[in-house]
Protein backbone atom coordinates (compact mmCIF):
# COMPACT_ATOMS: atom_id res chain seq x y z
CA UNK A 1 0.00 0.00 0.00
CA UNK A 2 0.85 3.42 -0.90
CA UNK A 3 2.40 5.46 2.16
CA UNK A 4 1.32 8.96 2.97
CA UNK A 5 3.57 11.18 5.08
CA UNK A 6 2.17 14.38 6.87
CA UNK A 7 4.24 17.75 6.24
CA UNK A 8 4.93 17.81 10.01
CA UNK A 9 6.73 14.35 9.73
CA UNK A 10 8.70 15.46 6.36
CA UNK A 11 9.80 19.08 8.21
CA UNK A 12 11.53 17.00 11.22
CA UNK A 13 13.02 14.31 8.98
CA UNK A 14 14.59 17.44 6.95
CA UNK A 15 15.74 18.86 10.31
CA UNK A 16 17.39 15.55 11.66
CA UNK A 17 18.95 15.06 8.26
CA UNK A 18 21.11 18.50 8.94
CA UNK A 19 21.54 17.55 12.63
CA UNK A 20 22.56 13.78 11.57
CA UNK A 21 25.25 15.87 9.17
CA UNK A 22 26.68 17.71 12.45
CA UNK A 23 25.89 15.39 15.52
CA UNK A 24 23.99 12.13 15.78
CA UNK A 25 23.09 12.90 19.48
CA UNK A 26 21.02 16.21 18.68
CA UNK A 27 19.12 14.09 15.98
CA UNK A 28 18.12 10.96 18.75
CA UNK A 29 16.58 14.39 21.03
CA UNK A 30 14.73 16.11 18.09
CA UNK A 31 13.27 13.25 17.00
CA UNK A 32 12.39 11.77 20.59
CA UNK A 33 10.41 15.25 21.14
CA UNK A 34 9.03 14.95 17.64
CA UNK A 35 7.50 11.22 18.55
CA UNK A 36 5.85 12.82 21.73
CA UNK A 37 4.45 16.15 19.97
CA UNK A 38 3.00 13.06 17.45
CA UNK A 39 1.45 11.29 20.06
CA UNK A 40 -0.08 14.51 21.85
CA UNK A 41 -1.19 15.57 18.22
CA UNK A 42 -3.14 12.38 17.73
CA UNK A 43 -4.61 12.35 21.15
CA UNK A 44 -5.87 16.22 20.88
CA UNK A 45 -9.17 17.62 20.51
CA UNK A 46 -7.52 19.93 18.17
CA UNK A 47 -9.35 18.50 15.00
CA UNK A 48 -11.45 19.52 12.37
CA UNK A 49 -15.08 21.17 12.81
CA UNK A 50 -16.51 17.48 11.43
CA UNK A 51 -19.78 17.04 10.22
CA UNK A 52 -21.40 14.79 13.28
CA UNK A 53 -18.41 15.47 15.83
CA UNK A 54 -21.52 16.21 18.82
CA UNK A 55 -23.26 13.12 18.10
CA UNK A 56 -23.00 10.27 21.07
CA UNK A 57 -21.72 7.89 18.42
CA UNK A 58 -18.76 10.71 17.22
CA UNK A 59 -15.54 8.51 17.27
CA UNK A 60 -13.31 11.58 18.77
CA UNK A 61 -9.92 9.94 19.30
CA UNK A 62 -10.12 8.01 16.28
CA UNK A 63 -11.09 10.80 14.07
CA UNK A 64 -8.09 12.81 15.28
CA UNK A 65 -5.85 9.88 14.39
CA UNK A 66 -7.02 9.79 11.17
CA UNK A 67 -6.48 13.88 10.53
CA UNK A 68 -3.38 13.37 11.86
CA UNK A 69 -2.43 11.62 8.97
CA UNK A 70 -4.12 13.24 6.34
CA UNK A 71 -4.63 16.60 7.27
CA UNK A 72 -7.76 18.65 6.29
CA UNK A 73 -6.55 17.85 2.13
CA UNK A 74 -8.82 19.90 0.04
CA UNK A 75 -7.98 18.48 -3.33
CA UNK A 76 -9.58 18.81 -6.81
CA UNK A 77 -12.99 16.73 -7.11
CA UNK A 78 -14.30 15.48 -10.38
CA UNK A 79 -16.46 18.04 -11.93
CA UNK A 80 -19.55 17.78 -13.20
CA UNK A 81 -21.68 20.51 -15.15
CA UNK A 82 -25.08 21.18 -13.81
CA UNK A 83 -26.38 19.98 -16.87
CA UNK A 84 -23.89 16.35 -16.44
CA UNK A 85 -25.39 16.40 -13.04
CA UNK A 86 -29.23 16.42 -13.58
CA UNK A 87 -28.74 13.74 -16.42
CA UNK A 88 -27.11 11.69 -13.16
CA UNK A 89 -29.66 12.29 -10.55
CA UNK A 90 -32.10 11.38 -13.34
CA UNK A 91 -30.64 7.71 -14.01
CA UNK A 92 -30.12 7.15 -10.34
CA UNK A 93 -33.70 8.00 -9.95
CA UNK A 94 -34.73 5.58 -12.38
CA UNK A 95 -33.07 2.71 -11.49
CA UNK A 96 -33.75 3.26 -7.72
CA UNK A 97 -37.19 3.11 -8.88
CA UNK A 98 -37.06 0.26 -10.74
CA UNK A 99 -35.43 -1.67 -7.67
CA UNK A 100 -37.92 -0.25 -5.60
CA UNK A 101 -40.98 -1.08 -7.48
CA UNK A 102 -40.08 -5.67 -6.66
CA UNK A 103 -41.03 -6.19 -3.72
CA UNK A 104 -38.55 -7.96 -3.00
CA UNK A 105 -38.51 -8.89 1.06
CA UNK A 106 -36.49 -11.69 2.19
CA UNK A 107 -39.75 -14.21 2.36
CA UNK A 108 -40.74 -13.04 -1.06
CA UNK A 109 -39.00 -15.32 -3.19
CA UNK A 110 -40.21 -15.30 -6.04
CA UNK A 111 -39.51 -11.42 -6.02
CA UNK A 112 -36.09 -11.94 -4.88
CA UNK A 113 -35.77 -13.65 -8.18
CA UNK A 114 -37.20 -11.35 -10.09
CA UNK A 115 -35.34 -8.80 -9.30
CA UNK A 116 -32.16 -10.73 -9.46
CA UNK A 117 -32.93 -11.57 -12.97
CA UNK A 118 -33.80 -7.87 -13.63
CA UNK A 119 -30.08 -6.84 -12.12
CA UNK A 120 -28.72 -9.47 -14.63
CA UNK A 121 -30.38 -8.08 -17.56
CA UNK A 122 -28.81 -4.62 -17.10
CA UNK A 123 -25.20 -6.52 -17.13
CA UNK A 124 -25.64 -9.13 -20.15
CA UNK A 125 -24.17 -6.75 -22.91
CA UNK A 126 -21.56 -5.47 -20.37
CA UNK A 127 -18.89 -7.54 -20.57
CA UNK A 128 -18.50 -9.04 -17.25
CA UNK A 129 -19.23 -12.18 -15.98
CA UNK A 130 -22.31 -13.03 -14.14
CA UNK A 131 -22.34 -15.74 -11.34
CA UNK A 132 -25.44 -16.51 -9.72
CA UNK A 133 -26.06 -18.65 -6.65
CA UNK A 134 -28.87 -20.07 -4.62
CA UNK A 135 -29.21 -21.38 -1.25
CA UNK A 136 -32.56 -22.42 0.19
CA UNK A 137 -34.12 -20.03 -2.04
CA UNK A 138 -32.08 -17.45 -1.82
CA UNK A 139 -30.84 -15.37 -4.56
CA UNK A 140 -26.82 -13.86 -4.59
CA UNK A 141 -24.74 -13.03 -7.91
CA UNK A 142 -21.40 -11.53 -8.20
CA UNK A 143 -20.19 -9.52 -11.12
CA UNK A 144 -17.08 -9.20 -12.39
CA UNK A 145 -14.09 -9.54 -15.11
CA UNK A 146 -12.83 -12.82 -13.91
CA UNK A 147 -14.30 -16.12 -12.97
CA UNK A 148 -12.90 -16.38 -9.33
CA UNK A 149 -13.49 -15.78 -5.85
CA UNK A 150 -10.56 -13.55 -4.88
CA UNK A 151 -10.61 -9.90 -4.98
CA UNK A 152 -8.71 -6.68 -3.95
CA UNK A 153 -12.45 -4.99 -3.43
CA UNK A 154 -15.99 -6.19 -3.58
CA UNK A 155 -18.73 -3.38 -3.56
CA UNK A 156 -21.11 -5.48 -1.46
CA UNK A 157 -24.66 -4.32 -1.42
CA UNK A 158 -28.70 -6.30 -0.75
CA UNK A 159 -31.48 -6.24 -2.66
CA UNK A 160 -34.29 -7.37 0.16
CA UNK A 161 -36.26 -5.48 2.00
CA UNK A 162 -38.06 -6.12 4.75
CA UNK A 163 -41.89 -6.08 4.31
CA UNK A 164 -44.18 -3.49 4.78
CA UNK A 165 -47.92 -4.50 4.66
CA UNK A 166 -48.69 -1.39 2.55
CA UNK A 167 -48.17 -2.38 -0.52
CA UNK A 168 -47.91 1.32 -1.90
CA UNK A 169 -44.63 1.47 -0.27
CA UNK A 170 -43.26 -0.10 -2.97
CA UNK A 171 -44.41 2.30 -5.63
CA UNK A 172 -41.66 4.73 -5.89
CA UNK A 173 -42.62 8.32 -5.35
CA UNK A 174 -40.56 11.74 -6.21
CA UNK A 175 -41.64 14.63 -3.29
CA UNK A 176 -39.52 18.03 -3.84
CA UNK A 177 -36.17 16.59 -3.99
CA UNK A 178 -36.90 13.09 -2.31
CA UNK A 179 -37.42 9.75 -3.84
CA UNK A 180 -39.68 7.23 -1.10
CA UNK A 181 -39.87 3.93 -1.17
CA UNK A 182 -39.50 1.16 0.65
CA UNK A 183 -36.08 -0.11 1.09
CA UNK A 184 -34.44 2.48 -0.68
CA UNK A 185 -32.51 3.93 2.28
CA UNK A 186 -31.68 0.29 3.10
CA UNK A 187 -30.54 -0.19 0.85
CA UNK A 188 -31.83 -0.39 -2.36
CA UNK A 189 -30.48 3.12 -3.90
CA UNK A 190 -27.04 2.28 -3.08
CA UNK A 191 -27.11 -0.62 -4.49
CA UNK A 192 -28.84 1.48 -7.51
CA UNK A 193 -25.53 3.83 -7.08
CA UNK A 194 -22.72 0.66 -7.00
CA UNK A 195 -24.75 -1.06 -10.46
CA UNK A 196 -24.29 2.15 -12.30
CA UNK A 197 -20.46 2.36 -11.23
CA UNK A 198 -19.84 -1.04 -12.54
CA UNK A 199 -21.57 -0.44 -16.10
CA UNK A 200 -20.26 2.98 -16.21
CA UNK A 201 -16.66 1.48 -15.95
CA UNK A 202 -17.36 -1.89 -17.84
CA UNK A 203 -14.01 -1.11 -19.69
CA UNK A 204 -12.05 0.57 -16.93
CA UNK A 205 -9.35 -1.78 -16.42
CA UNK A 206 -8.88 -0.92 -13.06
CA UNK A 207 -11.76 -3.19 -12.29
CA UNK A 208 -10.05 -6.01 -13.66
CA UNK A 209 -9.89 -7.62 -9.79
CA UNK A 210 -12.91 -5.78 -8.35
CA UNK A 211 -16.18 -7.19 -8.00
CA UNK A 212 -20.43 -6.27 -7.36
CA UNK A 213 -21.99 -8.82 -5.00
CA UNK A 214 -25.73 -8.51 -4.00
CA UNK A 215 -27.95 -10.77 -2.08
CA UNK A 216 -31.21 -10.74 -0.95
CA UNK A 217 -31.24 -12.29 2.50
CA UNK A 218 -29.60 -9.89 4.49
CA UNK A 219 -32.24 -8.73 6.46
CA UNK A 220 -32.73 -11.98 7.78
CA UNK A 221 -29.24 -12.81 8.76
CA UNK A 222 -27.22 -13.22 5.30
CA UNK A 223 -26.69 -17.20 5.70
CA UNK A 224 -27.82 -18.22 2.47
CA UNK A 225 -25.90 -15.35 0.56
CA UNK A 226 -22.96 -13.44 1.53
CA UNK A 227 -21.97 -16.47 4.42
CA UNK A 228 -22.60 -19.28 1.74
CA UNK A 229 -20.60 -17.20 -0.51
CA UNK A 230 -17.48 -16.99 1.79
CA UNK A 231 -18.14 -19.97 3.38
CA UNK A 232 -18.53 -22.21 0.49
CA UNK A 233 -16.99 -20.27 -2.18
CA UNK A 234 -14.63 -18.68 -0.66
CA UNK A 235 -14.95 -15.33 -1.65
CA UNK A 236 -12.62 -12.99 -0.10
CA UNK A 237 -11.63 -9.59 -0.39
CA UNK A 238 -8.90 -7.15 0.88
CA UNK A 239 -11.59 -4.19 0.77
CA UNK A 240 -15.33 -4.25 1.45
CA UNK A 241 -17.27 -1.15 0.65
CA UNK A 242 -20.68 -1.55 1.83
CA UNK A 243 -23.09 1.87 2.20
CA UNK A 244 -25.28 -0.10 4.88
CA UNK A 245 -23.78 1.57 7.82
CA UNK A 246 -25.54 4.25 9.48
CA UNK A 247 -24.34 7.24 9.34
CA UNK A 248 -25.18 9.85 5.90
CA UNK A 249 -21.37 9.76 4.17
CA UNK A 250 -19.32 9.57 7.38
CA UNK A 251 -17.64 6.01 7.54
CA UNK A 252 -18.38 3.85 10.27
CA UNK A 253 -15.25 2.13 12.09
CA UNK A 254 -17.33 -0.51 13.91
CA UNK A 255 -20.77 -1.80 13.95
CA UNK A 256 -21.99 -4.21 17.08
CA UNK A 257 -21.86 -7.76 16.78
CA UNK A 258 -25.18 -9.85 17.68
CA UNK A 259 -25.88 -12.70 20.35
CA UNK A 260 -29.23 -13.75 20.56
CA UNK A 261 -30.40 -16.35 23.44
CA UNK A 262 -32.94 -18.47 24.82
CA UNK A 263 -33.58 -18.91 28.28
CA UNK A 264 -35.57 -21.66 29.13
CA UNK A 265 -36.91 -22.40 32.81
CA UNK A 266 -38.77 -25.53 34.02
CA UNK A 267 -40.85 -25.31 37.59
CA UNK A 268 -44.02 -27.28 38.55
CA UNK A 269 -47.24 -27.13 37.93
CA UNK A 270 -50.09 -26.39 40.38
CA UNK A 271 -53.97 -24.83 40.59
CA UNK A 272 -53.67 -21.26 40.82
CA UNK A 273 -55.74 -21.62 44.08
CA UNK A 274 -52.88 -23.29 45.84
CA UNK A 275 -49.35 -21.61 44.71
CA UNK A 276 -47.45 -23.18 46.92
CA UNK A 277 -48.07 -26.75 45.75
CA UNK A 278 -46.05 -25.71 42.31
CA UNK A 279 -43.03 -23.74 41.01
CA UNK A 280 -43.83 -20.68 38.62
CA UNK A 281 -41.23 -21.40 35.78
CA UNK A 282 -42.22 -17.33 35.08
CA UNK A 283 -40.96 -16.67 38.22
CA UNK A 284 -37.97 -18.16 38.02
CA UNK A 285 -36.98 -17.15 34.36
CA UNK A 286 -37.75 -13.55 35.85
CA UNK A 287 -35.40 -14.03 38.56
CA UNK A 288 -32.48 -15.54 35.97
CA UNK A 289 -33.54 -12.35 33.36
CA UNK A 290 -32.78 -9.99 36.51
CA UNK A 291 -29.43 -11.58 37.26
CA UNK A 292 -28.57 -11.29 33.61
CA UNK A 293 -29.36 -7.57 33.77
CA UNK A 294 -27.03 -7.22 36.50
CA UNK A 295 -23.91 -8.49 34.59
CA UNK A 296 -23.21 -5.37 32.36
CA UNK A 297 -23.79 -2.10 32.07
CA UNK A 298 -25.49 -0.64 29.41
CA UNK A 299 -26.08 2.13 26.29
CA UNK A 300 -28.46 4.46 26.00
CA UNK A 301 -29.16 7.57 24.32
CA UNK A 302 -26.03 9.32 24.97
CA UNK A 303 -23.86 6.22 25.73
CA UNK A 304 -24.72 4.37 22.32
CA UNK A 305 -21.85 2.32 22.24
CA UNK A 306 -21.94 0.06 25.05
CA UNK A 307 -23.63 -2.98 25.43
CA UNK A 308 -27.44 -3.34 24.62
CA UNK A 309 -30.09 -5.79 25.82
CA UNK A 310 -33.49 -6.29 24.60
CA UNK A 311 -35.90 -8.90 25.58
CA UNK A 312 -37.48 -9.56 22.42
CA UNK A 313 -40.00 -12.57 23.42
CA UNK A 314 -41.71 -13.54 26.95
CA UNK A 315 -44.02 -16.97 26.84
CA UNK A 316 -44.89 -18.64 29.68
CA UNK A 317 -48.26 -20.25 30.83
CA UNK A 318 -51.51 -21.97 29.56
CA UNK A 319 -54.19 -20.69 31.88
CA UNK A 320 -54.58 -17.64 34.30
CA UNK A 321 -55.43 -20.04 37.54
CA UNK A 322 -52.57 -22.58 36.41
CA UNK A 323 -49.15 -22.04 38.10
CA UNK A 324 -46.69 -22.36 35.08
CA UNK A 325 -44.52 -25.23 34.98
CA UNK A 326 -42.48 -23.93 31.59
CA UNK A 327 -41.52 -20.42 30.59
CA UNK A 328 -39.32 -18.72 27.49
CA UNK A 329 -37.65 -15.72 26.81
CA UNK A 330 -35.83 -14.75 24.08
CA UNK A 331 -32.86 -11.79 24.40
CA UNK A 332 -31.15 -9.84 21.90
CA UNK A 333 -27.91 -8.05 22.66
CA UNK A 334 -25.67 -6.09 20.89
CA UNK A 335 -21.79 -5.88 21.50
CA UNK A 336 -19.16 -3.38 20.70
CA UNK A 337 -16.12 -4.57 19.25
CA UNK A 338 -14.47 -4.53 22.76
CA UNK A 339 -16.20 -7.80 24.03
CA UNK A 340 -16.63 -11.48 22.87
CA UNK A 341 -19.39 -13.80 22.11
CA UNK A 342 -17.33 -15.57 24.40
CA UNK A 343 -16.76 -13.51 27.98
CA UNK A 344 -20.56 -12.48 27.25
CA UNK A 345 -21.68 -16.81 27.10
CA UNK A 346 -19.71 -16.78 29.92
CA UNK A 347 -20.80 -13.83 32.45
CA UNK A 348 -24.83 -15.38 31.17
CA UNK A 349 -23.91 -18.80 32.19
CA UNK A 350 -22.35 -18.18 35.84
CA UNK A 351 -25.80 -15.65 36.28
CA UNK A 352 -28.33 -18.34 36.15
CA UNK A 353 -29.88 -20.59 38.31
CA UNK A 354 -32.79 -21.66 37.36
CA UNK A 355 -32.82 -21.47 33.39
CA UNK A 356 -31.21 -23.56 30.25
CA UNK A 357 -29.12 -21.06 28.07
CA UNK A 358 -29.59 -21.97 24.17
CA UNK A 359 -27.66 -19.56 21.84
CA UNK A 360 -29.92 -19.09 19.08
CA UNK A 361 -27.56 -16.34 16.90
CA UNK A 362 -24.35 -14.76 17.44
CA UNK A 363 -22.38 -12.58 14.67
CA UNK A 364 -19.03 -11.12 14.74
CA UNK A 365 -18.74 -6.82 15.67
CA UNK A 366 -16.70 -5.06 12.52
CA UNK A 367 -14.15 -2.97 12.94
CA UNK A 368 -11.24 -0.88 11.24
CA UNK A 369 -8.17 1.03 12.76
CA UNK A 370 -8.44 4.88 12.00
CA UNK A 371 -4.97 4.54 10.05
CA UNK A 372 -6.15 1.83 8.02
CA UNK A 373 -5.54 2.89 4.35
CA UNK A 374 -8.50 2.49 2.77
CA UNK A 375 -10.27 4.15 4.84
CA UNK A 376 -8.27 6.57 5.02
CA UNK A 377 -8.90 6.79 0.95
CA UNK A 378 -12.57 7.33 1.37
CA UNK A 379 -12.16 10.27 4.08
CA UNK A 380 -9.70 11.74 1.13
CA UNK A 381 -12.84 11.19 -1.67
CA UNK A 382 -15.36 12.79 0.89
CA UNK A 383 -12.92 15.66 1.52
CA UNK A 384 -12.14 16.01 -2.16
CA UNK A 385 -16.38 16.57 -2.34
CA UNK A 386 -16.03 19.71 0.06
CA UNK A 387 -17.02 17.50 3.50
CA UNK A 388 -15.40 17.08 6.52
CA UNK A 389 -16.21 13.65 7.81
CA UNK A 390 -16.49 11.89 11.16
CA UNK A 391 -15.46 8.75 12.03
CA UNK A 392 -18.51 7.18 13.73
CA UNK A 393 -19.41 3.98 15.76
CA UNK A 394 -22.57 2.27 14.71
CA UNK A 395 -25.50 0.06 17.12
CA UNK A 396 -26.90 -2.06 14.11
CA UNK A 397 -25.39 -4.57 11.85
CA UNK A 398 -25.04 -5.79 8.44
CA UNK A 399 -23.43 -8.46 5.96
CA UNK A 400 -19.92 -6.91 6.09
CA UNK A 401 -19.69 -8.64 9.08
CA UNK A 402 -18.99 -12.01 7.44
CA UNK A 403 -15.67 -10.56 5.75
CA UNK A 404 -14.53 -9.62 9.53
CA UNK A 405 -12.64 -13.21 10.20
CA UNK A 406 -10.15 -12.45 7.02
CA UNK A 407 -9.32 -9.42 8.37
CA UNK A 408 -10.88 -7.24 5.21
CA UNK A 409 -10.73 -3.72 5.61
CA UNK A 410 -14.45 -2.80 6.06
CA UNK A 411 -15.91 0.40 4.34
CA UNK A 412 -19.55 1.50 6.01
CA UNK A 413 -21.57 4.58 5.30
CA UNK A 414 -24.79 5.24 3.89
CA UNK A 415 -27.05 7.71 2.24
CA UNK A 416 -28.63 10.95 2.57
CA UNK A 417 -31.70 10.79 3.83
CA UNK A 418 -33.93 8.41 6.65
CA UNK A 419 -32.56 5.27 8.07
CA UNK A 420 -33.87 1.71 7.00
CA UNK A 421 -36.92 0.44 8.30
CA UNK A 422 -39.80 3.26 8.79
CA UNK A 423 -42.98 3.53 6.91
CA UNK A 424 -41.75 6.34 4.96
CA UNK A 425 -38.20 5.70 3.50
CA UNK A 426 -36.21 8.32 1.75
CA UNK A 427 -32.97 9.22 -0.10
CA UNK A 428 -32.54 13.02 -1.20
CA UNK A 429 -32.26 13.11 -4.95
CA UNK A 430 -28.88 15.34 -4.33
CA UNK A 431 -27.96 12.48 -2.20
CA UNK A 432 -27.95 10.26 -4.95
CA UNK A 433 -25.15 12.16 -6.75
CA UNK A 434 -23.33 13.30 -3.87
CA UNK A 435 -22.64 9.23 -3.15
CA UNK A 436 -21.89 8.36 -6.39
CA UNK A 437 -19.23 10.79 -6.84
CA UNK A 438 -17.65 10.00 -3.52
CA UNK A 439 -17.34 6.59 -5.20
CA UNK A 440 -16.13 8.01 -8.06
CA UNK A 441 -13.50 9.95 -5.85
CA UNK A 442 -12.78 7.29 -4.04
CA UNK A 443 -11.97 4.89 -7.23
CA UNK A 444 -9.36 7.69 -7.98
CA UNK A 445 -7.90 7.25 -4.14
CA UNK A 446 -7.54 3.63 -3.97
CA UNK A 447 -6.26 3.15 -7.34
CA UNK A 448 -2.42 2.47 -6.19
CA UNK A 449 -2.93 0.84 -3.50
CA UNK A 450 -3.34 -2.96 -5.06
Amino acid sequence: MKKRRTIFNKSVKSISYVLNQWHPFLAVLVFGFASIAAAQEVTSSDIPATELSGHPLFAKDETARAYHIIGNENQRPRKYSEKELSILQDQLVRLTSDLVSIPSYSTNLEACLAITDYVENLFKSSGYIIRRFEKNGAQSMIISKKDGFEYDLIFLGHLDVVDNPDRSSYTPKVIGNTLHGRGISDMKAATAGMIKLFLDNNKNPQFDNYALVMTTDEQIGGFNGTAHLIEDYGLKAKVVFNPDGGHPLNPSISEKGILQIKLTATGKAAHGSRPWEGRSAIELLNEDIEQVKKQFSYGDIDHQSYITFNLGTLKGGEATNSVPAMAEATIDLRYPPTLTVGAIEGKIRNALKNSKLEIMNSADPVSIEPDDEALLDLMRALLKQGRIPSLMHETGGCDARWFTPQGSSILLLRLEGTGGLIDDEYVTIPGLSNYYIVMENFLDEIADNF
